[in-house]
């Protein structure tokens, strides 16, 4: 009889056991594609840092959505899970193929001249025939300096400046973010030196990544080249030189003349002041 009371119990205790496990909350996942619109974030309105750092709000992105349920198929919570965009743009800037690039810069420049300044992106890697097939895209390959690039996309963007930027006039001929079409594209700068004395010009070169509605979603950059520049008087007409000096620094030259004008006007009085 006393077995038979603890298998009973035990029995009781087991059904009792059965019957609460619907209660017991236990995490079950379901991912779900949603659209997220507006930014990385999926929040309308919302920033996000992409690839190089700046903030946009663009392109229409895939995510998941996790619910999370219990075993009565309550739900419990549910998360949005965002791809990891670094990762993915990583991997699409690994995919493209090395290539090279040409800069003509001249060494020495003459004040107030104007002075036009090319570069062509090849998606070839770099070598004896490329030089040759670069040089021929340029109108003055005198000066041409050749470089290799870790990466040329579909997209390349050229930002030619200088630290100082006094000592340069730079004013863009084509656009500084071009499509490489049929495996090169061609940059075209107009550059007048300003100030005397060792120069630097300096050219960027950058991988812009778009997504498949052609808007950007990150900007890699891959290289800096540098060209030292003279810049001096080396023209016989130093009347022109000093004209146009004179229209590029024009509050200088007009305080100089109102200074120099003043001591004139000053000296004139004195003069007349004397017996």
């Amino acid at each position: 009889m006393l077995k038979l009371s603890v298998t009973f119990r035990l029995c009781l205790y087991f059904a009792l056991a059965i019957f609460s496990l619907p209660a017991i909350h236990t995490e079950c996942y379901a991912f779900i594609p949603i659209q997220l619109v507006t930014g990385f974030a999926g929040m309308h309105g919302s920033k996000v840092n992409t690839y190089s750092g700046h903030q946009q709000e663009n392109s229409t992105k895939r995510a998941s959505q996790r619910i999370i349920v219990n075993r009565k198929n309550s739900v419990i919570r549910t998360e949005v899970i965002l791809p990891d965009w670094n990762h993915i743009l990583d991997a699409k800037y690994e995919n493209y193929e090395p290539g090279s690039i040409v800069f003509n810069p001249p060494n020495t420049m003459n004040l107030t001249n104007w002075y036009v300044i090319e570069s062509v992106i090849s998606s070839k890697r770099l070598n004896d025939g490329i030089r040759a097939e670069l040089e021929s895209l340029l109108k003055e390959p005198k000066f041409a300096q050749y470089t290799s690039l870790s990466r040329v996309g579909e997209y390349m963007e050229l930002h030619l400046y200088a630290k100082e930027e006094s000592a340069f006039k730079i004013t863009p001929e084509t656009k500084e973010e071009q499509a490489i079409i049929g495996g090169s594209a061609h940059w075209l700068w107009r550059v007048q030196p300003l100030e005397m004395g060792s120069k630097t010009l300096y050219l960027r070169a950058s991988v812009i990544i778009k997504d498949h509605t052609q808007k950007e979603v990150g900007t890699k950059k891959i290289v800096v080249l540098e060209k030292p520049i003279e810049v001096e008087i080396i023209s016989d007409d130093i009347f022109s030189i000093i004209l146009d000096y004179v229209n590029n620094h024009e509050t200088i030259a007009v305080g100089a003349f109102t200074s120099f004008a003043a001591i004139l006007v000053g000296i004139w009085k004195l003069c007349r002041r004397k017996p």
